[in-house]
C-alpha cells in the first residue's frame, strides 16, 4: 500500500511515459505524432499528440497532456496524498489556438473521482478506496497514473471544454501482452501494452460518443451522465511500450470501428 492508495507499485511495468514514445506512427486510419514540448505551467512533462487523417491529410486533432502532481483526497476521511498523474489539459487547433479542459465543480468540490477496483469486477468499490482527484489550478482532467499499480482503477470526471459539458469514464487495468495482428514492421506483434475501457459524453456531440449510461440532474441544475456503476464502456484502447500510442483500439457502441498501428514512420 502506497500512502492512502490501496495498491502497490509494480516497477516491472515501467511508467506511463514509456507507453508515450516520441515519434510518428502510421495506423490504418491516420498518421499520429507524439512530441514532447516545453513543459506547460505546473507540469513536469508536456506532450502533444497530433493525428492526421489518411484520407484527407488534414489534422484531425491535437491532444495536449501534462504530467502533474495531483492531490488525491480520500472520501471516507479526507486524508490527502500527492501523486503523479497524466492529465489531459486540452486540445489545440490548426491555427495554434488552445482549448482547455476544466473540471466541473459543485457541492463544494471538483467532480473528478478515482475508484480502485479491488475485486477486479469493473465496478467501483467502497469509499475507503475512492478518491477525489484535484488537478493543480483546475486545468485539465485526470487521465492515468504515471506509475502502474497492482490493482485496476476507475476514473469518472465531469468537465468543461469552454461552453461544452463533457463526461469521461475509464477503467484502467494493468499492462498486459496485447497482439496487434496487423503490425507490419517486424514479426513482434505481441507487446506489453496499457489497457483501458472507456465511455465519453458531450453536449456538443449530441450525447454519448461511445459507451452509454443513465442520466441525472446534478446540483448545478444540468442533466449529466450519472457516472459510477451506471456507466457502461463503449471502447477500448491500448498503447504499446516504446512503440505506439495507438497499438490497438476499438469502439463497439454506438458504432463499430477499430484502429491499429501498422508501422513506425521516420518523418
Amino acid at each position: 500500500m502506497i500512502g492512502i492508495i490501496p495498491a502497490n507499485i509494480v516497477p516491472a511495468y515501467g511508467v506511463y511515459s514509456d507507453y508515450l514514445p516520441a515519434g510518428k506512427v502510421r495506423t490504418n486510419m491516420a498518421h499520429i505524432n507524439i512530441a514532447y514540448v516545453a513543459a506547460r505551467p505546473d507540469a513536469i512533462l508536456s506532450v502533444d499528440i497530433t493525428t492526421w487523417r489518411l484520407d484527407t491529410g488534414r489534422v484531425q486533432q491535437i491532444e495536449s497532456f501534462d504530467l502533474k502532481v495531483v492531490t488525491l483526497r480520500r472520501i471516507s476521511d479526507n486524508a490527502e496524498q500527492g501523486v503523479q498523474m497524466w492529465v489531459m489539459v486540452g486540445n489545440k487547433d490548426e491555427l495554434g489556438g488552445f482549448h482547455p479542459l476544466t473540471q466541473a465543480n459543485w457541492s463544494g468540490r471538483v467532480q473528478s473521482f478515482i475508484y480502485f477496483d479491488l475485486n477486479h469486477d469493473g465496478q467501483k468499490d467502497d469509499e475507503s478506496s475512492s478518491f477525489i482527484a484535484i488537478v493543480p489550478w483546475g486545468l485539465g482532467i485526470p487521465f492515468a497514473f504515471h506509475e502502474f499499480y497492482d490493482q485496476p482503477y476507475i476514473i469518472n470526471t465531469w468537465y468543461y471544454q469552454e461552453d461544452d459539458r463533457q463526461f469521461w469514464a475509464a477503467w484502467h487495468d494493468q499492462p498486459r501482452p496485447i497482439t496487434n495482428r496487423d503490425w507490419a514492421q517486424d514479426g513482434d506483434r505481441t507487446r506489453m501494452s496499457t489497457f483501458l475501457e472507456e465511455s465519453w459524453w458531450s453536449v456538443h456531440e449530441g450525447g454519448w460518443g461511445y459507451g452509454s449510461g443513465s442520466m441525472s440532474q446534478m446540483p448545478d441544475g444540468h442533466l449529466w451522465p450519472k457516472g459510477g456503476n451506471a456507466t457502461l464502456p463503449g471502447a477500448f484502447e491500448s498503447r504499446a511500450r516504446f512503440t505506439s500510442p495507438m497499438w490497438l483500439t476499438g469502439v463497439w457502441k454506438p458504432s463499430i470501428w477499430s484502429q491499429y498501428t501498422l508501422n513506425i514512420e521516420n518523418n
